[in-house]
C-alpha cells in the first residue's frame, strides 16, 4: 500500500515539475491605428516535434498560449481583412515568459472582376431581344 501511494506521489511531483518548466507566449494584436483587433488566430508550432497551439485574441487583442516546452516555435498570426504574419524561430527557455505582440497590416484588395470583360459586339441582336426592347419602350 505504502509503495502504491509513494508512486502516485512522485508521478504527481513530476506532473507539477514537468507543467511548472513550461513556458508562455503572450501580447497584444493591433491593426495600423494600434486599435484591438479581436478574434484573430494565433498559431504557435514547436519547429522541433511540429506540434502547435492555437489561441483567439480577446476582445482586447491580448492572447495568451502557455504550457510551451523549451525549444524553437514559429508563431502564426492571422485576422480576416489582414495580412497573415509570420514570426520564425523564436527560441523559448525553461519557465520564459516570452511577450511578442503584433500589429497586423490591411490585406490587398485585388480589385478584378470574376468575369471577363466582354464588348457590346459580343451581345447577339436577335429578333427576340429587339422585340423586348421594343416593347418595354
Amino acid at each position: 500500500m505504502i509503495r502504491i501511494v509513494e508512486r502516485i506521489f512522485f508521478s504527481l511531483l513530476f506532473a507539477v515539475l514537468v507543467y511548472g518548466q513550461g513556458g508562455s507566449i503572450s501580447g497584444t494584436i493591433s491593426d495600423p491605428t494600434g486599435a484591438a483587433v479581436a478574434n484573430a488566430k494565433v498559431v504557435v508550432k514547436s519547429l522541433a516535434n511540429g506540434a502547435q497551439r492555437d489561441a483567439l485574441a480577446a476582445a482586447s487583442g491580448g492572447y495568451q498560449i502557455t504550457g510551451l516546452a523549451p525549444g524553437a516555435y514559429r508563431v502564426e498570426v492571422e485576422a480576416a481583412g489582414f495580412q497573415k504574419v509570420l514570426q520564425n524561430a523564436l527560441q523559448l527557455q525553461v519557465d520564459e515568459r516570452l511577450r511578442l505582440d503584433f500589429q497586423l497590416k490591411l490585406a490587398k484588395c485585388h480589385n478584378r472582376s470574376k468575369f471577363p470583360r466582354r464588348s457590346r459586339r459580343s451581345i447577339p441582336k436577335t429578333p427576340f431581344c429587339a422585340m423586348s426592347l421594343m416593347r418595354a419602350a
